[in-house]
């Protein structure tokens, strides 16, 4: 009897330590493969709605991660899911920023506006006529009316 519950108390400690042990390889595996999601969506120019070819899209979380647009103004990126910060660039606009909390693939179109870029004041001031002339050029010969008449 004795011999009996010590070999069922083993085969229940055998049990429970492979439930256990399975349990945590399916969290530790569960967590290594997260799942992946696509954000995409165009770039376009606020005021004539053109698509921006070359636009960069950037994942400010993930360090040095980012994509650009397409010569039709779309970009695609598939990340782990998670909460990130979208950001658009185009040379001479305005950057736009996104908060994405990506859990599904996900459509993000950015229209972005032009920078405005004030000049300082231009100032044209007038030079007399002949204040680079500073003596006879070659090939200039002067007559009087005497000879011209001659």
């Amino acid at each position: 009897m004795k011999n009996t519950t010590i070999r069922t108390i083993c085969s229940l400690v055998t049990i429970i330590f492979l439930l256990y042990s399975n349990s945590i390889f399916l969290i530790a595996q569960t967590t290594s493969n997260k799942t992946k999601y696509t954000i995409s969506g165009y770039v376009k120019d606020g005021k004539t709605g053109e698509e921006l070819i070359g636009a960069i899209i950037i994942i400010k979380e993930l360090a040095a991660t980012g994509v650009s647009t397409n010569a039709y103004g779309f970009f695609s990126i598939t990340l782990p899911a998670g909460n990130y910060t979208v950001s658009s660039q185009f040379l001479g606009y305005e950057a736009k920023t996104s908060q994405v909390a990506l859990s599904q693939n996900t459509k993000l179109d950015f229209i972005l506006s032009e920078k405005q870029h004030n000049l300082e004041e231009i100032v044209v001031t007038e030079e007399r006529k002949d204040e680079n002339i500073t003596k006879n050029q070659m090939g200039v010969e002067k007559l009087d009316i005497q000879q011209i008449k001659n």
